[in-house]
């Protein structure tokens, strides 16, 4: 079991981010999350990575607690265990969360840019996972506030409550 330390930022301007991406380079995957709970944040994730030949990768992840530090276990699975899975939730009616994710490097720190499809699209949120709650990090332009406490930008709200929902007063 890890710990998971993460700061989260609302992108304010997609298209300055982009042209830092585009300069320093970024892979990129496409996900789907799928939540089995939402108080424990479990999810089933599957990862395309098509910077590597479209391998696909299924992972079952269980996070606990909120804010900047919180404790998560992951254990990839084979294909046949993620699509068994994902059929079988699909089929109860719970919630997924797709996304475009570009991994790259600002100023020697690794970010994480996830641009939300279908429901929730209109939201991209910039991630930084650090070693300590301390780590200092220069962000690259674009990126507005913080959000890292507001449990309203992690995955299982929006797969609740999606973005596209969400009124002017709520945000």
């Amino acid at each position: 079991m890890g710990v998971e330390i993460e700061r989260k930022f609302i992108v304010e301007d997609i298209n300055v981010l982009i042209k830092v991406i585009e300069v320093e380079g970024a892979s990129i995957s496409e996900i789907s999350q799928i939540y089995i709970s939402d108080e424990t944040r479990l999810r089933v994730e599957i990862i395309d990575d098509i910077e590597i030949n479209h391998n696909v990768f299924y992972y079952l992840t269980v996070k606990w607690g909120s804010g900047l530090t919180r404790l998560e276990y992951e254990i990839e699975m084979s294909e046949k265990e993620g699509n068994f899975l994902l059929m079988d939730l699909q089929k109860s009616g719970k919630k997924q969360v797709d996304k475009t994710r570009y991994l790259f490097e600002y100023k020697n720190i690794v970010f994480e840019l996830d641009v939300f499809k279908g429901e929730n699209t209109g939201l991209s949120i910039l991630e930084v996972e650090l070693d300590s709650e301390d780590g200092e990090f220069n962000l690259p332009p674009g990126i507005g506030e913080e959000v890292t406490n507001d449990e309203k930008y992690y995955n299982s709200y929006l797969a609740r409550n999606p973005y596209k929902n969400w009124s002017k007063k709520n945000e």
